[in-house]
C-alpha cells in the first residue's frame, strides 16, 4: 500500500495505463466524470474485457465538460467527437448504475489480464482530469494505491 501524490510521474493515471490492457476488467466509483478524462483513457478503455461504472445519481454535476483546468483540452474542440465516442463505448462495454446519492470519494479496482497484477485505488481518484493527476487540483485528496506486488490483500 502506499500513497499516490498525483504530481510529476506518480499520478493515477500513471497507475491505471500499463494495467488496462486487453482483457483487463475495471470497476469504478466515481463522484466525477468528464469526456476529456474518457479520451485520455480511450485507447486503454476500448480493449477492456468488461467495466462496470457507477456514477452519482441524476442532479449531480459531474462535471462532464471538466473543469476550469480542462480550458485547453475544450479548445481542441473534440467534446462531441468524444461524447459520440463514449455513448457507443459505453453501450457496447460498460454495465452503468447510478448511486442514490451522492458518491463521498472515487474507488476503482483493476483486474488485470495475463501478465499485469490487479490494484485497487480509493479516495481522490474520480474520472476527472484532477482524479487522474491530469490537471491540478485545488482540493486537498489522497489517494491509497494498493497491489498485489506490494504483498498486502
Amino acid at each position: 500500500m502506499r500513497i499516490v501524490t498525483n504530481t510529476g510521474d506518480d499520478r493515477v493515471v500513471d497507475a491505471l495505463r500499463p494495467r488496462l490492457g486487453t482483457g483487463a476488467s475495471i470497476s469504478v466509483a466515481s463522484p466525477r466524470f468528464s469526456l476529456v478524462t474518457f479520451g485520455a483513457l480511450r485507447k486503454q478503455l476500448t480493449n477492456l474485457a468488461a467495466c462496470r461504472l457507477i456514477l452519482p445519481a441524476d442532479g449531480e454535476d459531474l462535471q462532464l465538460f471538466g473543469s476550469e483546468h480542462d480550458r485547453a483540452a475544450r479548445n481542441r474542440l473534440q467534446l462531441r467527437w468524444l461524447a459520440r465516442s463514449f455513448t457507443q463505448w459505453l453501450a457496447e462495454n460498460a454495465d452503468l448504475r447510478f448511486a442514490p446519492k451522492a458518491l463521498p470519494q472515487g474507488m476503482v479496482v483493476v483486474n488485470g489480464s495475463a501478465g499485469t497484477s490487479n490494484c485497487a485505488l480509493v479516495g481522490n481518484c474520480s474520472l476527472s482530469s484532477e482524479g487522474l493527476g491530469l490537471s491540478p487540483s485545488e482540493s486537498f485528496g489522497i489517494t491509497q494505491f494498493t497491489d498485489e506486488e506490494s504483498g498486502v490483500t
